[in-house]
C-alpha cells in the first residue's frame, strides 16, 4: 500500500512538471499577458481628424488590439462609406472616399469601440 501511494505521488509529480514545462514556452513568448501585467492592457486615446472635399478620416492614439477605430461617412449622393478598421495606435489611419459620389457631406467621423 505504501509503495503504491509512493508511485502514485511520483506519477502525479511528473505529470505536473510536464504540464508546467509545456506551458513555460507560452509564458516566455507572452510574458506580459501571462503574468497579468496591467501595462499590457489595450487603451485608446485621442483621435486626429483630417478631411477635404472628397475624403474624411484620421487615426487614433492607443495600443490595440482590443481598442479599434474606423472611418465612416456619408457622401453627397447618399452613399454610405466605411474605412478599414484599425487598432488604436495604427497611424496608417482609416479614411472614406466619396470622389465618385458627389464629394463628402458634413456627416463623417471616426467610429471607436472604446
Amino acid at each position: 500500500m505504501k509503495r503504491a501511494k509512493s508511485i502514485r505521488v511520483r506519477v502525479l509529480a511528473v505529470l505536473a512538471l510536464m504540464v508546467l514545462g509545456s506551458g513555460a514556452g507560452v509564458l516566455s513568448a507572452f510574458p506580459a499577458a501571462a503574468a497579468g501585467d496591467s501595462g499590457a492592457k489595450s487603451w485608446g486615446g485621442k483621435c486626429h481628424y483630417w478631411h477635404d472635399r472628397n475624403t474624411g478620416g484620421g487615426w487614433c492614439d492607443g495600443n490595440g488590439p482590443t481598442k479599434r477605430y474606423h472611418a465612416f461617412g456619408l457622401c453627397n449622393d447618399g452613399f454610405s462609406s466605411y474605412g478599414v478598421e484599425r487598432w488604436a495606435g495604427d497611424r496608417r489611419g482609416s479614411y472614406v472616399y466619396c470622389a465618385g459620389h458627389g464629394g463628402l457631406s458634413g456627416t463623417w467621423g471616426l467610429g471607436k469601440n472604446w
